[in-house]
């Protein structure tokens, strides 16, 4: 680090960015105090003062045009937000720069945008997506857009995707649906378009020649081209910890441009082969569609090649500080994106901790060989089989452990057999990317003279085999014991203290094996071979207790009471953790937003680290309260027990959540007035309906549950109608209500005028209402009786449509609300 500059004003430029964007004091900080460690700690401190000034001044320099870029980058997303408001008809100039294919519609992504004089903005450096039906017009043309901005759909719940932070990452400002498109300037050479076609042929030549998913899962390998991937195959690599080998990354650029040079090399010169096999790479990067990742390696590549022909060596953190650097200046916000931070992030895996665990083994295993083959002049330390299988077991572990924190950051969980099925899966990657793109290739420009041949069989058969391996070896990895370990998101206390640790031990151990351990072998006498082997298994030992301590630290397990009333749409589903840390779940559906359990409650609940639901209650067979939970049973999240009513209208709905449960091994338990579920500090007790019928219908049976602690009470009441409410009340729980202090109330019936009477608001006297309902809903929930009521009474209320999830915790004897978009 210290002999790496560039490294640290990289490091120093991406603190300045941080802090112009983030305004957290703690990126300034850490600025100063890394800079008073870097120029006088350590060896640092024996150099000379001008030295030592020259550096600081480095330091300050880059942390200057961080924030310089950082904040210009802020000015130009902040004006977007004033220029781009929704439903508002704008137009501008723009070159088309990428095409996607997402939802039944292309997105055109136009970049170097010019507005008329109205705009007061000439020129804005971010860009913008335009969305048509069907592709007719080239990439690298310039074209005339008018249009209508599109609102970006906010996230609503933990762990729910936001298009507005999406695109932010991309320096997108608006989404436009146009009303006219008009090519103002056609490309100049056509190439982009001409490599988007020939992606598309080729991608039909794999639809052609491969099975099934096959030619999806291929072609997202090898083009990057994720149009035809099913989310089945994309969820089954993400799960097994193999999803890096869909985007196009450093592995696939270093295999084909090694293969390239490698063959250049031994027919012509150094600077020839490395132009053209540079050439054929930022070829292949535009061919793939020049993702984030593929320009970091391409870059990377480059700076590669450079050394080899001038003769120099090749420093991996250097390259990647210098790339760093450079996709920063292009897009401030880029380090936001999962593919940036997945690939900077495996590259520093592969540096500062797999190379450390492995090279440190070898150096074990080769001061072993020398002790024994002292006298053995001539000779020279080569590993067998064994040593080469336990380097790679440790090599692959290092950069799984590196990576961690980032997948339970972006995806909650991580899965355990990676390390295993990575070291099946990289050594036949090579032959599928050569097969794959010599077929594709052969067959995508012989096969529009000639069309498809059989002979391109010959490429596509080992590719088949290769891909049918990777699906089985995924499936019945996934059915091993905890194949994946949801952990939730973890803070960023914790994963820096992660790397602490996990630095820290790889560090350590290494630096006892240099200075302590090899003096003693090099004094060592021949034949002490069972001592060297007994520190080779102490340092095995060492490194899993200290992958084991780290991991401990993202696996903490969560406590504390919470209540969360998500966000769904016309609908209801409500968590409730209590002060131990057990999970409950109240109703999970909605009417108004599809396959909500899908991608509303299981995110959520896996975002929490939730990896099993003791109890979930169902308060009644409506579909808005129910038919999340059916998706949810089909996921990972377990479901231990499923709470119904015993008074529950057994209709279709009810058929299909005992169909599900008994699929899944879920035990359904029935409640009636009186019954009783919980922990030793929180009970969910049931006084509505009793066990026989005083109503008939659906909502009129809604199962309501009190919520009790020592020094809290919340009340949940489904559908349930005021003729009901006055029911309770007149059987015995009015004056129990009236006398305990009712801290949380869920609206009922998404604060219908029909539902929580006048009678029942005085009677209970909420600190706090909580209401779930759809915005725009056609019920026009929360009905203005109801608001008028809760006013009347001067009781507050919070609502899902204005706020986005609501979340109630308890910090001592004081409740603390807050809305999602309030914390964003």
């Amino acid at each position: 680090m210290n002999k790496r500059y560039l490294l640290q004003m990289a490091v120093w430029f991406l603190f300045g960015i941080l802090f112009a964007i983030t305004h957290k004091a703690m990126f300034l900080v850490l600025g100063l105090v890394g800079a008073v460690f870097l120029l006088y700690g350590g060896k640092t401190a024996q150099r000379t003062l001008s030295k030592r000034f020259l550096h600081g001044i480095g330091l300050c320099l880059f942390f200057g045009l961080g924030i310089f870029r950082g904040l210009s980058a802020v000015s130009c997303m902040t004006l977007s937000n004033h220029q781009f408001v929704p439903d508002k008809t704008i137009c501008f100039t723009g070159t088309l720069m990428k095409k996607e294919y997402k939802n039944e519609h292309w997105n055109y992504e136009l970049s170097r945008i010019e507005f008329p004089v109205e705009y007061h903005m000439d020129y804005w450096e971010g860009a913008l997506v335009v969305t048509v039906e069907e592709d007719a017009y080239p990439l690298g043309g310039r074209y005339y857009v008018e249009g209508t901005v599109r609102s970006f759909r906010r996230g609503e719940n933990d762990g729910g995707f936001d298009e507005a932070e999406y695109y932010l990452a991309k320096m997108v400002g608006a989404v436009v649906k146009p009303t006219e498109i008009r090519l103002i300037k056609p490309p100049l050479f056509g190439l982009g378009q001409g490599l988007f076609d020939l992606r598309r042929e080729v991608a039909a030549v794999y639809a052609y020649y491969l099975p099934g998913e096959e030619s999806g899962i291929l072609a997202a390998m090898t083009l990057g081209e994720k149009k035809d991937l099913s989310e089945e195959a994309k969820r089954l690599f993400q799960d097994t910890g193999i999803s890096h080998i869909l985007a196009i990354s450093g592995l696939h650029i270093s295999l084909v441009g090694m293969l390239c040079y490698r063959r250049l090399r031994k027919r012509i010169l150094p600077l020839p082969a490395a132009s053209i096999t540079f050439v054929l790479v930022l070829l292949y990067g535009m061919l793939t569609g020049n993702s984030i990742s593929t320009e970091r390696a391409v870059g990377m590549f480059a700076l590669f090649l450079v050394s080899c022909v001038f003769g120099l060596s090749y420093d991996l953190l250097t390259a990647l500080a210098v790339m760093s650097i450079v996709l920063l200046w292009q897009n401030p916000y880029a380090y936001c994106q999962i593919g940036f931070v997945f690939s900077f992030g495996a590259v520093l895996g592969v540096v500062l901790v797999a190379n450390s665990m492995g090279g440190t083994y070898e150096m074990l295993c080769d001061y072993r060989w020398r002790t024994f083959h002292r006298m053995d002049h001539g000779k020279h330390y080569r590993k067998n089989a064994k040593e080469i299988l336990i380097g790679n077991l440790l090599s692959g572990m290092g950069i799984h452990m590196a990576t961690i924190p980032i997948m339970a950051y972006f995806f909650y969980g991580f899965p355990m057999y990676v390390v295993g099925i990575n070291l099946l899966v990289l050594p036949v990657l090579g032959i599928l990317i050569t097969m794959g793109l010599l077929g594709g290739l052969l067959g995508g420009i012989c096969g529009s003279f000639f069309g498809m041949l059989p002979i391109w069989k010959v490429f596509f058969f080992p590719c088949h085999l290769i891909l049918y391996f990777y699906e089985s070896l995924c499936a019945h990895s996934l059915n091993l014991p905890a194949a994946q370990w949801i952990v939730g998101r973890p803070q960023m206390w914790q994963i820096l203290l992660y790397y602490l640790l996990l630095l820290g031990v790889c560090t350590f151990l290494q630096q006892m094996v240099r200075r302590h351990l090899a003096p003693l072998w090099e004094r060592a006498r021949h034949g002490s071979r069972k001592r060297a082997t007994k520190w080779i298994r102490i340092y095995l030992v060492a490194i899993a207790a200290g992958c084991m301590a780290s991991l401990g630290v993202l696996m903490l397990p969560k406590t504390g009471f919470e209540i969360d009333v998500l966000s769904v749409g016309q609908g209801d589903g409500i968590y409730i953790q209590s002060p131990e840390g057990t999970d409950f779940f109240i109703d999970g559906g909605s009417s108004s937003k599809s396959e909500v359990g899908t991608y509303v409650i299981e995110p959520f609940l896996q975002y929490h680290g939730v990896r099993e639901v003791s109890y979930w209650f169902i308060t009644h067979m409506d579909e808005d309260h129910y038919n999340g939970v059916l998706e949810v049973l089909e996921g990972d999240v377990e479901i231990r027990y499923l709470v119904l009513a015993k008074m529950v209208e057994k209709n279709e709905g009810y058929d299909a959540l005992c169909r599900a449960c008994e699929a899944h091994g879920v035990t359904i338990l029935y409640m009636e007035a009186g019954d009783v579920i919980g922990t030793k500090q929180m009970r969910l007790e049931c006084f509505y309906p009793p066990g026989v019928a005083a109503y008939e219908g659906t909502n009129e049976n809604s199962l309501c549950l009190l919520l009790s602690m020592e020094d809290f009470h919340g009340v949940f009441t489904g559908d349930l109608g005021e003729e009901q409410e006055r029911y309770i009340l007149s059987h015995g729980m009015g004056r129990r209500l009236r006398d305990m202090h009712i801290d949380f109330l869920k609206a009922g019936h998404h604060g219908s005028n029909s539902s929580d009477c006048a009678e029942w608001l005085e009677t209970l006297q909420p600190e706090v209402v909580f209401i779930s309902a759809g915005k725009n809903n056609s019920y026009g929930h929360p009905g203005k009786e109801f608001l008028g009521r809760l006013e009347k009474q001067q009781i507050p209320w919070h609502c899902t449509i204005d706020e986005g999830q609501l979340t109630l915790r308890k910090n001592g004897k004081r409740m603390e609300i807050y809305g999602f978009f309030e914390g964003k």
